[in-house]
């Protein structure tokens, strides 16, 4: 790394923001859990987005992420546990995972099953970390890491060939989510333009203080100190809401027990996960490298906020469980084992032959 590579603190701070800020949206808008995050016109004093939800999501993204790519290659799989430790504090902060506001649908070991797979183990790997940093990554950075450190059935889906099909559908399925969740049209409309233009105006903001330079996504994340330095403040907001955000809600010895074991399994598994991503081989072909420039951004916004309140005025709020929840258990179920298989295995990821194929370039900069 040249020192044309290395970022001032001023530039990684802002990028932290914008990766904070990408992390509430996937997570906490597209979710409709919080649709006004960022500012609510029906009550301009509501800040909870930014006293709890960006230091909460953008602290757990920096942290986790950090250790990540300082340990080695953001390989998928090291990604995918990572994430599910960010999930998981949904039990202690939220309490979630032990008593959900709507009713568990399987309890055991006073533990909620279904809320295990589908928030821990599905949305918070992919919506709350792996998305929001791809994102972050091919819309900000020169790198491309992390779509390199995918899987190569993963990677087809983004060639070339297939990756507007990919892209839309996502844009799509958000929107439908965001939207089944909105309590009126007006309302799904003005969060989606809300976040639309704050993203939006971010990475304008971004564009305009790097003058064309691309730092890689590595550069930019906090280093080895900085992640110990913010692992205080993320620390403290677990000791706040684990004991003064309904402490009745958390169980005895026994309720806590699957919820250490299951932090001490994926710690474990995400060790063995990084130290194997350090001697796992370079991608197999075939590989495209997205960038996404102001064309797909607006495309995505596009195509979600008119999917958001389209699907809210047809009143099929209910379908979001079809279209999220019992396909997000099975997904969740999949890739926890998949990723512990793969971080436990010694199989390294090349192509029949021992190739290392020059990655193609992808479309979506323009």
């Amino acid at each position: 790394m040249t020192l044309a590579d290395i970022p001032s603190l001023k530039t990684k701070l802002f990028f932290w923001f914008i990766l904070s800020a990408l992390s509430v949206f996937f997570a906490e808008v597209v979710s409709g859990s919080s649709p006004m995050a960022f500012f609510d016109p029906f009550n301009p004093s509501y800040i909870w987005g930014w006293l709890v939800l960006m230091p909460l999501y953008g602290l757990h993204t920096l942290v986790l992420s950090s250790v990540v790519f300082s340990g080695g290659r953001p390989k998928f799989y090291a990604l995918f546990l990572a994430g599910a430790i960010f999930g998981l504090y949904e039990a202690y902060i939220t309490k979630v995972l032990w008593h959900p506001g709507w009713g568990a649908v399987w309890i055991v070991g006073g533990v909620a099953v279904v809320e295990v797979f589908v928030i821990a183990l599905f949305w918070h790997p992919f919506l709350s970390f792996i998305i929001p940093l791809a994102a972050g990554e091919a819309t900000l950075t020169g790198s491309t890491e992390i779509v390199d450190g995918m899987p190569a059935w993963m990677r087809r889906w983004l060639t070339s060939k297939n990756i507007a099909i990919v892209f839309l559908l996502f844009a799509a399925w958000a929107g439908m989510t965001h939207g089944g969740q909105a309590p009126f049209a007006l309302h799904t409309l003005l969060s989606s333009l809300i976040s639309a233009g704050f993203l939006l105006g971010l990475v304008y903001i971004w564009k305009r203080r790097t003058a064309g330079r691309s730092y890689p996504m590595r550069s930019l994340l906090p280093s080895r100190r900085q992640a110990a330095f913010l692992l205080v403040p993320l620390l403290f907001i677990y000791l706040l809401f684990g004991f003064g955000a309904y402490p009745q809600w958390v169980p005895g010895v026994w309720g806590q027990a699957p919820i250490w074991a299951l932090y001490g399994l994926l710690f474990a598994v995400l060790y063995f996960a990084i130290r194997k991503s350090n001697s796992d081989t370079v991608p197999v072909f075939p590989l495209v490298r997205p960038r996404i420039g102001w064309k797909w951004m607006a495309l995505f916004f596009g195509v979600f906020t008119a999917v958001s309140v389209l699907w809210n005025l047809t009143g099929l709020s209910v379908l979001v469980l079809a279209l999220s929840w019992f396909p997000g258990a099975f997904i969740g179920a999949y890739f926890f084992l998949w990723s512990a298989k793969a971080a436990l295995s010694g199989t390294v990821n090349i192509n029949k032959r021992g190739e290392y194929p020059v990655p193609a370039q992808g479309a979506m900069g323009r």
